[in-house]
């Protein structure tokens, strides 16, 4: 079962989901922003160039032009320092067990990245094209 409801956008009639960290006012505040292309879109995955796994049209974003929570920031760097000193591009991951370690901590992290942007941004989860293994 979900914690997703819905609300019907006043406007277009369409029924939008409202998430459990939503409520249906910023539903449909957001589908306007996003009708009049102000919602903006956030790729995340990993770089060696830039400490965040944030990025949008216009290239590298910091969780602080995002407003992210002290908690969120720390987490994200953490995981960024996990992929910068286990993944290689050359090799790719020393293990399947880090792999999916990892990959599984970003699922959890692009999520809650979604939760705190959600009235402005949608978040786009690239990092799982880091899969590469080889024994």
């Amino acid at each position: 079962m979900s914690n997703e409801s819905r609300v019907i956008d006043p406007v277009t009639q369409v029924e939008l989901p409202v998430p459990a960290y939503g409520t249906p006012e910023r539903a449909i505040r957001r589908a306007a922003l996003k009708r009049d292309g102000l919602l903006r879109a956030i790729r995340f995955y990993p770089d060696y160039t830039h400490p965040w796994p944030l990025w949008d049209e216009s290239g590298d974003v910091s969780a602080e032009d995002l407003g992210l929570s002290d908690a969120l920031r720390q987490d994200l760097l953490c995981w960024g320092d996990e992929w910068d000193t286990t993944y290689r591009n050359d090799t790719g991951w020393p293990s399947l067990a880090a792999r999916d370690v990892w990959m599984n901590e970003g699922d959890d992290l692009a999520e809650r990245v979604q939760r705190e942007v959600w009235d402005i941004a949608d978040v786009r989860t690239e990092h799982r094209g880091f899969q590469e293994f080889r024994p």
